[in-house]
């Protein structure tokens, strides 16, 4: 006896759904945030993943290779292992508080925004040791990969004894950078290590694979039983089969694309960034977002006919792809407070795409000009980048910027920094109206032609 259609794509579909990678294991991985250690201040660290959304301030520190070179110096071509392990044993292994959401439970600010979680366990961030390069100024930071795991704790702040309010095993992946600072007498030393998550690689084929593998031997199932039974497909297999395969594949959101129009971003000389942009129904404001690469660091200083890019990246991997504070309205939607901007925490890169310049032999001011292009992707927070964005964006535009630099004993240093952006020319009408009436004569032409 045959057995029924229906049942045999009900067990197809659930052995592609019992395969590896669509249960949830216990160990979560990492996919966003990161960890910065910058000389002088205490290290913090983001952690997002599926159920984990944590903001970590404070992690006591074990070992890290960015001790090693960050006071005194350390001389060139020394091998340095730029790991780090959070969580020392001294500090009864303290992770840090924190703030944020584990497995759909808000942890959230206390009356006096005093922080809600005290965390303990170990954070590694496994990552190979580096050979410093020659101290001439010619490498100004050290790109690397790393490996994380870490068992963490949560406890009240303050009471972190008896049973921990969650216990988590997280694994992640992603790219560190060390920034190099001079030091004396021809040593180098280290002024920011960055560790930014990545997206970690399925290691299985994704749902959608598995379907289309499903959806495909049940319809060799129904070729085999229409041949069978010389009769049509019952509707409601038919119906099953199709939902399944639909309900599985899965489904790509992209956000508008927001042009901007007016405004621009500026820095100069021991000032920090500031920005304004606008566009159609769009208006961003924003203070103090981070430098991630720019040719403005090219000159300090540097002589004529050295090539200087003109463009920059702002929102750093070191500090989380932070854009500063902001408040913005979209489509007539107000985030934060209009009067001015550092309500709202913003994250995400702008990058200003611009071409390189020799430095000309001028006078005792010269500006280099050019066009750019620009492109970002931002999401807005509420005071700290946890949780689910209030807005996510994709801006594109293009404008024209200029730096300056200044004449100094022979050589010039960098001065300031703007970009300004420009409308996008458009077609005029009457130049749309043309085009369409040509295309509407020829077609008019080919049909008479085929009559």
């Amino acid at each position: 006896m045959r057995r029924p259609l229906l049942s045999v794509t009900v067990a197809v579909l659930a052995f592609a759904a019992a395969l590896p990678g669509s249960v949830r294991a216990d160990t979560i991985v990492i996919q966003d945030g990161g960890a910065r250690l910058d000389t002088g201040d205490p290290p913090d660290m983001f952690l997002r993943g599926d159920d984990v959304d944590l903001a970590i301030l404070h992690p006591a520190i074990a070992t890290s290779g960015f001790r090693a070179c960050d006071v005194t110096g350390c001389a060139p071509g020394t091998l340095v292992d730029i790991g780090t392990v959070f969580g020392s044993e001294p500090q009864d292994f303290y992770l840090g508080i924190a703030v944020g959401t584990v497995a759909g439970t808000v942890y959230d600010w206390g009356p006096n925004l005093e922080f809600p979680l005290e965390l303990r366990g170990t954070a590694t961030f496994d990552a190979p040791a580096v050979r410093l390069p020659a101290a001439d100024g010619s490498v100004s930071h050290l790109d690397f990969p790393f490996a994380f795991t870490a068992q963490i704790a949560g406890f009240r702040n303050g009471s972190p004894f008896g049973e921990p309010l969650f216990q988590l095993d997280l694994t992640g992946q992603g790219q560190g950078r060390l920034h190099l600072g001079g030091g004396d007498e021809g040593l180098i030393g280290f002024v920011h290590l960055g560790y930014g998550f990545s997206p970690s690689p399925a290691p299985v084929p994704e749902p959608g694979t598995l379907l289309l593998v499903g959806g495909g031997l049940a319809g060799v199932l129904v070729r085999r039983r229409r041949k069978a039974v010389r009769g049509p497909i019952p509707r409601a297999t038919a119906a099953i089969i199709f939902l399944a395969i639909a309900a599985a594949t899965p489904a790509v959101a992209r956000a508008d694309t927001i042009v901007i129009r007016q405004g621009g971003i500026g820095f100069e000389t021991g000032d920090p960034p500031l920005y304004g942009f606008r566009g159609d129904e769009f208006v961003l404001q924003g203070l103090f977002p981070a430098i991630a690469t720019s040719g403005a660091f090219t000159c300090g200083p540097c002589d004529p006919g050295t090539p200087v890019d003109l463009g920059t990246v702002f929102g750093s991997e070191l500090r989380y792809f932070d854009l500063g504070q902001v408040n913005a309205t979209i489509r007539g939607v107000t985030f934060g407070n209009p009067a001015g901007p550092g309500s709202l925490a913003l994250r995400g890169t702008f990058t200003f795409d611009a071409p390189a310049f020799a430095v000309p032999d001028g006078g005792e001011l010269v500006r280099l000009i050019g066009p750019f292009s620009f492109s970002g992707r931002v999401a807005g927070f509420l005071d700290v980048p946890i949780g689910d964005p209030l807005f996510q964006v994709d801006l594109e535009g293009e404008g024209r910027v200029r730096m300056n630099l200044r004449r100094t004993d022979g050589s010039y240093g960098f001065e300031a920094l703007d970009y300004e952006f420009t409308p996008a020319p458009v077609p005029e009408p009457a130049t749309v109206l043309l085009l369409g009436s040509g295309l509407a004569g020829l077609w008019a032409r080919r049909r008479r032609v085929a009559k």
